[in-house]
Formats: C-alpha cells, structure tokens, sequence
C-alpha cells in the first residue's frame, strides 16, 4: 500500500487510471516484519541501511574504487614539511584498528590514504624518538586548536611512526566521550578500588593484541597470577613466567574479570624495558570538561571521571604518578566539547577563577596535567594549500567547470579563503562538498 506522503510527493508520477488500479488490486495482508512468497513460506526482512551519506561511505569500500596517485611516497621515518605522503597497507591495516581515519576525512577518494607532512610533523617525530629512550613522565603533549585544524591527523601520524618502530606498545583511547557518557556497562570492582566497564576494555584489549602482537610476543611476564572464575564452575586461569603479554591479552576470561587483566597489563608493561609505551587519547577534552560522569552508583549519587579505571590510569600518566621506562603520553583535545577551564588551567594556559563550581572547574583534574607540554596546532599555509590541492585535482575531485574557469592559482587563492585561511578539515569541504 502505498504511504499518502509518497502519493502526494509523487502524484505527477502517476495517471488517474493508474492510481484507480492500483487502488482496486486486492492487498495480501502479511505479517509485520515479514513477507509471504509463492511457496507460502514467510520471509524475514532485512534491517535495511539506515546510516547517513557520511556514515555510509566511511563504512563501506568505496576506497577500493578510489583514485592510485601517481609518485606517491610513503610514510617512513624519514620526513620533509609540505609533501604529500600516503600510508602502506600494512599501517593502513593498523591504524583502522586504532580508530585513526575518521569519517570527515575523505579518504575514500584515495586507494591509499594521504596526509600532509607539515610543521608540526617534526614535532611529533621528535616527540617519538624521545619515547624511545626516556620515561613517559618526561614525553606529554596535549595537541590543541580549533576544529578540523588537524589534531587527529597528527595523532595519526604519531601512532604510524611508532609502527615504523617496531618496538613501541600502542595503547590507544581513539574516543574518550565513551568513557564518561553513561554508554558503557559497569560495575565497580572490590579488588581493583575502582569501576571498571567490561565491553569498553574487551574491544580496548582486542585493539592492543591486534595492533601490537609483535611486541606483545617478545614480554614475558615477571610473576604468577591467577584470574579467578566468575563462578564456582568456571575455573581460574592461571599465567605462569613462562607466558608472554601476548597470552595475558588473548586470555578467555570473564567479561567482569578484564579489568584485572588490564591491571596487570599496565603493571608489566611499567616494569619492563624491553620496549616502549606510547598512550595515545583523542578527544581528551572530554574527561575534563566536565568532573563528574554521566553514570550513578548503586546509591544513585553521581560518579567522579577518575573513579574509573581507565580514566584514572590516563590521569595517573598524564601527571607522572606512575611512568614507564621508556614511552610516552599523546593527547589530542576536541572541539565537540564545551571549553574546558580545567584543561587549560592545569596546562598553565590560563589561571582560573577559585570561586568557579566544581562542574565548571576541577581543580583535582587540572593538578593532573601539569608538566603536560601544550601543543598549538597552527593553520595550513597556502603552499601547503597548494600541495593539497594538485592531490585532489589528480584524484578528480574538482568539478570540470570549476577547473576550466580558474587557473591553479587562482584556484588554490580561492580555496584559501573559503578554508578560512588555511583550516585543513574546511578546505577538504571546500574541494568535495561545495559544487
């Protein structure tokens, strides 16, 4: 049957007759959900896609039907501001696990991701070579700036050169909102002092096994341990030093015995020196906009960001509470989040206002992140404008209209501007979007 909001939309479609016989055929009446065949069998319908444009294409492999660049270098150690690199496979491989290719992004106009190496790069490697010798408690940096300014990106580029290691430990928190916004299960842990959420770490472990099981195999562990069952019929599994990290991470454990697991993980990894360890948090911005979670206790009374337990590990490395021998702490801060005074307080950028409410500023919070070195992420210059754009070109992503109307210069003035002088994520919708 058709909907009236169809008929209406749709009425120049259709003749008087048409509509009268449509109108008299009779209607199979079919259960909702289903739909009968000529066997007389009922058939389960499909969910369907219900995902918006943007969602759709970052799902899907359109990147397989993207344009192959032509003398595209790709990302290694060896690095030059204002060049165009793409990603191997086997780091695009990695990196999708870390959650690093975000969905405004464009990158299925490409077989191969590109990023733009640019001044800030430098940093970031230096960043990382200093990883690999020194604690992480003299290795923090929190990247700043306004939206689509390229904070991820380099993130990105941070865990991409700590593959090229090959001897670096990546544990990533690509979304930190999810730790704080009620949409976790939980339960708080006697044992452990803290609230731990099950789901979260499960997806967070297979993430670290996948991305750095290389490294992982190498550790052994110091000590025996034993994770008890949940229940009398469930036996415990016990680790021996004959088992590697490897093992711990891959362990079948009860889904409300995996903050154990991660407990020892992290209590490892701070006693060895083997390899280095590199926290990476995108969205930092999140656990300190605002102190308080969105999740209750059992008494219903609201409860504190750092009485979790991965939250409290970040402010635990964020400070220099506890440090591994060689690493670092990586933090990239969001503009989806409301202004955080606590942030830019405890990184010395500002000096708050004591008499502030606790919801407005956390002066805890902020205690946990000084000596975290701010990064200011800067605006792309036209040159690097013009390097973007003569990619985007290649990969037809201009209209022909629009390329046989300006010159490149020209070209590449205008997109300047509309990108509002240089802010790489509206430059992109500058280019794809606006036609």
């Amino acid at each position: 049957m058709l909907r009236l909001s169809v008929v209406f939309r749709s009425s120049k479609l259709f003749s008087t007759s048409a509509l009268q016989l449509a109108a008299s055929r009779p209607v199979k009446a079919t259960a909702k959900g289903f739909k009968g065949n000529v066997s007389g069998k009922k058939n389960r319908k499909t969910a369907g896609s219900f995902r918006f444009f943007e969602d759709h294409i970052h799902y899907t492999k359109n990147r397989e039907e993207g344009t192959q660049l032509s003398n595209l270098e790709f990302f290694g150690n060896e690095l030059h501001s204002n060049k165009v690199v793409g990603f191997t496979e086997k780091q695009v491989q990695k990196l999708v696990q870390l959650g690093a290719f975000k969905k405004d992004q464009f990158n299925e106009l490409f077989k191969v991701p590109i990023t733009l190496l640019r001044n800030e790069t430098e940093i970031i490697h230096k960043f990382i070579t200093s990883t690999q010798s020194t604690p992480s408690s003299e290795n923090r940096i929190c990247l700043l700036g306004e939206r689509g300014i390229g904070k991820t990106t380099l993130l990105t580029q941070a865990q991409a050169l700590a593959l090229n290691n090959g001897n670096t430990i990546i544990i990533p928190i690509s979304y930190a909102l999810k730790l704080v916004d009620g949409t976790n299960d939980y339960f708080y842990d006697s044992k452990l002092g803290t609230y731990t959420q099950p789901m979260y770490l499960k997806k967070l472990l297979a993430k670290i096994e996948y991305v750095n099981k290389e490294s992982l195999q190498k550790l052994s562990l110091s000590q025996d341990y034993t994770i008890d069952g949940i229940s009398k019929d469930k036996a415990s599994v016990k680790f021996t030093p004959k088992h590697s990290l490897l093992d711990l991470v891959k362990a079948n454990v009860a889904g409300r015995q995996r903050g154990k697991v991660f407990q020892i993980l992290i209590n490892e990894l701070l006693k060895q020196n083997k390899s280095s360890v590199l926290l990476t948090v995108d969205n930092f911005s999140a656990l300190t906009s605002n102190p308080i979670t969105a999740y209750r206790n059992i008494e219903n009374k609201l409860i504190y960001t750092e009485e979790f337990q991965i939250s409290k590990f970040i402010f635990q490395l964020t400070s220099g509470e506890i440090s591994f021998n060689q690493g670092g702490v990586l933090l990239a801060t969001s503009s989806d989040d409301k202004p955080s005074i606590t942030l830019k307080h405890g990184l010395g950028l500002i000096e708050a206002d004591p008499y502030l409410k606790e919801s407005e500023f956390s002066r805890q919070l902020a205690s946990k992140l000084v000596g975290v070195k701010p990064i200011e992420v800067s605006k792309l210059s036209k040159e690097n404008v013009s390097i973007l754009i003569e990619k985007y070109i290649e990969a037809q992503a201009f209209n022909n209209f629009e390329l046989e109307a300006n010159s490149k210069e020209h070209l590449v003035n205008q997109k300047y501007v509309l990108s509002g002088n240089g802010n790489p994520l509206e430059l992109l919708k500058s280019i794809t979007l606006y036609h």
